[in-house]
């Protein structure tokens, strides 16, 4: 997932092309998700399903990641290799709830994302939120 500002004119009307939005507010326990990808650069890709066949979900709120980041989602997704970056949604509103950045990690059991809301928090501080980065956000 990447953030990257376009220097186009004004008038320019590029919302036929569509995009991402981040979620105001945290998910929760045992909330779906699903990542969309294109892991090792290959085609598209949706992981939705865990490692034994059921949807997948997060599985911890508030985690330290295998890979050393603090207050991370843990989710059991089974991604392929190379997903770091890709969005995470929910299903419910197809709205960016993390960015996938652990994926097999031993150390802790499970895949890792950073929290959306800490990154909109440290673009905002930044003023680097772009307008409509965020559902429902008045910003």
């Amino acid at each position: 997932m990447t953030l990257f500002k376009l220097n186009v004119s004004p008038d320019v009307n590029l919302t036929q092309y569509g995009y991402l939005q981040s979620r105001a507010t945290n998910v929760t326990l045992d909330d779906q998700i699903y990542i969309l990808g294109h892991p090792d650069g290959k085609p598209k890709h949706i992981a939705f399903l865990g490692d034994d066949g059921t949807h997948a979900r997060i599985t911890n709120a508030s985690m330290l990641a295998g890979c050393g980041e603090k207050d991370t989602l843990g989710y059991n997704v089974d991604s392929e290799s190379g997903s770091s970056g890709s969005p995470v949604l929910s299903p419910d509103d197809d709205k960016v709830v993390a960015m996938h950045n652990c994926g097999g990690c031993d150390l802790v059991g499970q895949n890792t994302g950073i929290k959306m809301p800490n990154i909109v928090a440290l673009l905002k501080s930044k003023n680097l939120l772009p307008k409509d980065a965020v559902a429902d956000d008045l910003c």
